[in-house]
């Protein structure tokens, strides 16, 4: 890669553009691995390293959170732990003049008030949620500047509004009508650097997923017994249960009913896709089978490797999920992924939500160790081996998660001593 002419951007208080010669960048995204004229600030499109988010995406991953990985101790996620990816901005709105539209293609036309949606029938469901990126730091090859995800935007709430179907059916749907369009209030702009687009927050799902009482999709108000802050929709927002996030429209402005698809912007863009153009593109729908583990022992501050003494036994445990489909089984590696040992399953709790699982680590002896987890559904299929082709857009990279662990004498990590801990990447 050429560097003669290009520098890295730096903080002296002014803006910079993405100034790359067309040719440059059109070779770019043709061979994405290829030893192309880019600046160092957009190498993100063809690297392997660990190191280079840009600014933008580090601020992007600064108003999102992750789900704290001890939180999966805990079947029902608190609020605060639960992930968040804020994709514009926060609207403020006043629940006392709030009103959802439901228009289009439909015999009666409405306009509901939180009391109103108050009034209808009420569902409490436990539901396991998780953003597209979830895993997007794992990716070898990053073609796309994005939210940088670890193993951390996940989260099991429960969750409790009105189902959708009752409301479409006050509506009546007109025959005509293939799709449900969702706005939701937030604004921003999004696209290609000559061609941005000004638009709110879409998606659409099809009439007949919307109508089936099987997929228990809700307009929902309340998490965890509780009204939804801000952050998470107030004071109405979409549940699809066992799809990733995206689909989980907030702070939600009209539901629409079409006789058209959706297939721009966020419907684009939230794809699995082999580039940007891509007209075999297939729509982000339902979370892919995966487990995660809770970290054991204690961290370092900087780089999170785990530490523990030596000792007999430790129980690992963890969560497990699939969007809807049951957990077969549950699998530990204490080697990096060399062997595989079968976990116990613990009893599910709900169809839509996670399924806890526990391992026992025996003889656990000095050195260093990388734990993995993976899962299998009822359907056979099972977490991506690390070689597996990512996507375009880096969108739900279900990658065994990797744990590093160092393991220590008895008595080395008593409060006071000091002990080597140089800064290292963690395994991806």
């Amino acid at each position: 890669m050429s560097t003669k002419t290009q520098a890295y951007p730096t903080a002296n208080g002014r803006r910079f553009t993405l100034d790359v010669p067309p040719a440059a960048l059109a070779a770019s995204r043709a061979d994405p691995h290829g030893d192309n004229d880019i600046p160092p600030y957009m190498d993100y499109q063809h690297t392997d390293r660990l190191d280079n988010f840009t600014v933008m995406e580090v601020a992007g991953k600064s108003r999102c959170h992750g789900m704290h990985l001890e939180g999966l101790a805990y079947p029902i996620t608190p609020i605060g732990m639960h992930y968040l990816l804020i994709h514009y901005d926060i609207p403020y709105i006043d629940e006392k003049s709030y009103q959802v539209k439901v228009d289009g293609l439909v015999k009666k036309k409405l306009t509901l008030d939180m009391d109103k949606l108050r009034s209808m029938p009420k569902v409490t469901i436990p539901a396991t949620m998780e953003c597209c990126g979830n895993g997007r730091a794992s990716q070898k090859w990053r073609l796309w500047a994005h939210v940088p995800w670890n193993h951390d935007a996940i989260g099991t709430a429960e969750w409790t509004g009105t189902p959708l179907r009752g409301v479409l059916e006050e509506a009546g749907l007109q025959d005509s009508a293939v799709e449900i369009l969702f706005t939701g209030r937030d604004k921003g702009i999004q696209g290609p650097p000559d061609g941005a687009e000004v638009q709110y927050f879409q998606r659409s799902l099809t009439v007949d997923y919307v109508m089936n009482p099987d997929n228990d999709v809700l307009l929902c108000y309340e998490i965890n017994g509780q009204p939804l802050p801000p952050q998470h929709g107030f004071p109405l927002r979409l549940l699809v249960p066992g799809w990733l996030g995206a689909t989980n429209v907030k702070w939600i402005d009209s539901i629409e009913a079409i006789d058209w698809r959706l297939t721009k912007n966020q419907m684009k863009w939230y794809s699995y896709a082999e580039n940007d153009e891509d007209p075999n593109r297939i729509p982000c729908t339902f979370e892919k089978v995966r487990a995660m583990m809770i970290p054991p022992g204690i961290p370092d501050f900087l780089c999170r490797i785990r530490h523990l003494e030596e000792t007999d036994a430790v129980e690992l445990r963890g969560r497990a999920w699939a969007g809807g489909l049951g957990i077969q089984s549950v699998e530990v590696s204490l080697d990096g992924g060399d062997t595989w040992s079968f976990a116990k399953l613990d009893k599910p709790f709900g169809k839509w939500a996670w399924v806890g699982w526990s391992f026992t680590w025996q003889n656990v002896t000095p050195g260093e160790y990388t734990l993995r987890c993976r899962a299998k559904d009822e359907r056979g299929n099972m977490s991506m081996d690390d070689d597996s082709a990512h996507d375009y857009y880096a969108m739900d990279i279900p990658k065994s998660q990797y744990v590093d662990v160092n393991v220590y004498p008895k008595g080395t990590l008593t409060v006071g001593n000091k002990i080597e801990c140089p800064v290292q990447f963690p395994s991806l």
